[in-house]
Order: C-alpha cells, then sequence, then structure tokens
C-alpha cells in the first residue's frame, strides 16, 4: 500500500561505501540534502543529494538522487560545505540552519 505522502522518510540512513553517518542536513521543503559520512582515515565526505519522486505513480517510492560529492578535513568543513550546497537551491537552506 502506498503511503498518502511525497516526502521521504529521513529516517532512513542509507550505506555511503561503508562509511559512518555523522548528520544530514535538509533544505527548507526537505527537496535537497546534505549527508555529512566520516570514513575510517577521519575523512570526511559532504554527498549533496535531490529529492526524486519519479516514481511515485508507479511504485509509490521516493528517493534521494545523487547530485555531486566534496571531501573535508574537519567537521566544521564538512558542514560549512554542506550549507554552501543547500544556500545554492531553490528551497535554500532550513529555518533551523540559516543563523549557522
Amino acid at each position: 500500500m502506498k503511503k498518502n505522502t511525497r516526502t521521504p522518510d529521513t529516517g532512513v540512513h542509507e550505506r555511503y561505501n561503508g562509511h559512518s553517518w555523522i548528520e544530514v542536513l535538509y533544505s527548507r521543503e526537505k527537496l535537497h540534502r546534505a549527508v555529512i559520512t566520516r570514513d575510517q582515515s577521519d575523512v570526511y565526505r559532504v554527498y549533496n543529494e535531490r529529492r526524486d519522486d519519479s516514481d511515485w505513480e508507479a511504485w509509490g517510492t521516493v528517493l534521494w538522487a545523487p547530485m555531486d560529492k566534496s571531501l573535508a578535513d574537519t567537521l566544521d568543513r564538512a558542514r560549512k560545505i554542506a550549507r554552501e550546497y543547500l544556500v545554492a537551491t531553490a528551497d535554500g537552506v532550513a529555518a533551523e540552519e540559516d543563523a549557522s
């Protein structure tokens, strides 16, 4: 049975090449997100993704489509990269991130 929503499940943490999931930042309307991970060498990666609901009518699914990926040497730098990506999207950074 299809859920009556096109919003992706924000509680699901996908796997990113075995890296540890650190945090995720969303745009205002949750159309975009930036996932921050860390590998065993303490290198941070920021995965920029957009919401894709193109299969909604056929399958009732919403997924995150990859856009690009960045590397950072610190968590603070990774957060800055994530915010820069979200600010540049059509729906901007989420309100709780505006002050950061």
